[in-house]
């Protein structure tokens, strides 16, 4: 891409890794800096612009947030229930997803009922690496990856696409609310420097869950437990 900059002194329309021709907005927030330059062309989507649930925010309105947060964690040592901004209350694990590199450690613990609210009565009683098998068929059956679309498990619920945090988040929702433990993980992959999947606890052993690798998108017929990164960070951990 920066030779194309070099050549046309503009940015590409879009640009293709192993086949998948990506819009250039949805590429550039994971590159940033490392894009070069333009004389007739100015940045303005080195960042994604926070939206949760449908909902557009500033960066001032999230870091608001993410302080009122980790303010209550010093208080109370656990995570809130939710968050308010601009008068939408937004639950904890959706805001994890957009802001959950600042928020401190803390583990969520609650213990799961067997029940969740999403998968569409599909995903109830889920157990062991029996349960793992089929959360992935239903995710390959009923869910995509796609550059831009939601970063949240509310938006993936409804709209059945979600990048790879928020496919990761509706994940951990899931599984927790089946009584696994399991945390969001991130780190860098060929394609971005932050992606994120799911570690969840079998039998004592952390085991990885890669949502978007098991999408009709990339899935060509490898375990859940293929990821393309190795953990840099763990942005929340759900016991």
């Amino acid at each position: 891409m920066n030779s194309f900059v070099d050549q046309n002194n503009r940015l590409p329309n879009y640009v293709t890794i192993s086949g998948h021709q990506i819009p250039i907005n949805d590429f550039l927030p994971y590159l940033g800096d490392d894009v070069k330059s333009t004389d007739n062309q100015i940045k303005t989507t080195v960042s994604k612009t926070p939206v949760i649930n449908g909902v557009t925010y500033t960066q001032i309105q999230i870091d608001g947030a993410t302080d009122r947060v980790n303010s209550f964690i010093d208080q109370n040592n656990r995570l809130p229930n939710y968050v308010t901004i601009s008068g939408h209350q937004i639950a904890i694990s959706d805001f994890l997803a957009i802001a959950g590199d600042d928020i401190k450690s803390v583990t969520l613990t609650s213990a799961g009922t067997g029940i969740t609210s999403l998968g569409k009565g599909k995903l109830n009683g889920l157990e062991g690496y029996a349960g793992l098998e089929t959360l992935q068929s239903y995710i390959y059956k009923n869910l995509n990856h796609q550059y831009g679309a939601s970063t949240t498990a509310a938006g993936v619920e409804k709209t059945g696409l979600g990048d790879c945090w928020g496919l990761s988040a509706w994940t951990a929702q899931v599984l927790h609310d089946n009584g696994y433990t399991v945390r969001i993980v991130q780190g860098a992959s060929v394609e971005a420097s932050n992606h994120r999947w799911v570690q969840v606890q079998v039998n004592g052993k952390w085991v990885n869950f890669d949502p978007s690798l098991v999408t009709r998108k990339y899935w060509w017929g490898q375990s859940y437990s293929v990821t393309c990164a190795s953990v840099s960070s763990i942005i929340a951990t759900y016991t």
